[in-house]
């Protein structure tokens, strides 16, 4: 027969042990409440509440289920082996699917017992499921966006004290998520407002360029002025270091440089490229403009006359130019 001294003593390490537990779950809120705050990440912000919601609620698994608000169903990602996989639920489907649907908590000692339990994951996996926490995820207007459900408490079933705990948890994990997409959102839109001022800016760029290029030959008193003119522009309207134009003789197909600006231009006016060979050339010849990204790789490029010249090209665009008769 146990003596009083014996009690007392297993009385204090059984009140040890429960202010041990509430100590481990002060901290680990404490660690939810840091983390919701520290990212908006989506991903990485469902990651640290979901780490953190098992150990408060002394919970075997936690899944926190997102609305998709297109198909109005519940998704998640769960690890299975090595494979992350998608679970679905459609509006009322399982547990967590009646919790979206009526906005109320399910508290369910063994799963197995309610109808509205699908058991195909634990079939697929092999786990069991007992005891269920389930509560809805609801944002500051009171609109259901998700669902936190918890499984098998390590000891006994989950209480009432469980319910209010895990629901304060799903409502502050629910601003953070709206803060999360609401950041998305912004950024989203941001980035296509920055991408339509850009091409809107390279628009006007463009038409500023045939503007001047009109003018330059309206106003310019001789052909080498002209083209001088219009080659300046072209790089500017490209973002080139250097241009030229080619001109083929009607006999032999043969191009010469007619003229250049930037790179070396006094030594490639001196130049002339037979017909077909080079990537001018070949343009020439086929009628179809060319970009090539890399001319060291491309066996179309004229390596003697960049030696000559004293000037290599990392990159080329060339287009064909035509006569009013397609020539």
């Amino acid at each position: 027969m146990a003596s009083d001294g014996d009690r007392d003593s297993q009385e204090a390490l059984r009140l040890q042990s429960v202010v041990d537990r509430e100590r481990a779950k002060l901290r680990a809120l404490q660690d939810i409440s840091s983390a919701l705050g520290s990212t908006l990440d989506l991903g990485e912000l469902l990651e640290m509440i979901l780490d953190r919601i098992s150990e408060v609620m002394e919970a075997d698994r936690s899944t926190l289920y997102l609305l998709d608000e297109e198909t109005d169903e519940l998704w998640s990602k769960v690890l299975q082996g090595e494979e992350v996989q998608e679970i679905r639920l459609k509006p009322g489907e399982g547990l967590a699917g009646a919790v979206a649907s009526t906005g109320k908590p399910l508290n369910i000692k063994d799963a197995y017992q309610d109808v509205r339990f699908d058991a195909t994951w634990d079939r697929a996996t092999g786990y069991r499921t007992r005891s269920t926490l389930c509560v809805p995820m609801k944002n500051q207007h009171g609109r259901t966006i998700g669902v936190v459900q918890v499984l098998n408490k390590h000891e006994g079933h989950f209480t009432v004290a469980d319910e209010a705990l895990l629901t304060a948890l799903a409502s502050h994990a629910a601003v953070s998520i709206e803060n999360s997409k609401l950041f998305l959102s912004v950024v989203g839109k941001n980035i296509e407002l920055l991408e339509t001022k850009e091409q809107l800016e390279k628009k006007i760029r463009e038409l500023d360029v045939l503007f001047e290029i009109t003018q330059v030959a309206a106003s310019a008193m001789e052909l080498d002025e002209l083209l001088a003119g219009v080659l300046a522009r072209t790089m500017r309207a490209t973002d080139a270091e250097a241009a030229s134009i080619l001109l083929a003789d009607q006999h032999t197909g043969d191009l010469t440089f007619r003229a250049a600006v930037g790179g070396e231009p006094d030594r490639v006016k001196k130049m002339k490229i037979k017909a077909g060979q080079g990537i001018s050339g070949w343009v020439a010849e086929n009628g179809r403009p060319q970009i090539v990204n890399r001319v060291d790789e491309d066996p179309r490029h004229s390596t003697h006359i960049s030696e000559e010249v004293g000037y290599h090209p990392k990159s080329v665009l060339c287009v064909p130019l035509r006569w009013d008769d397609g020539a």
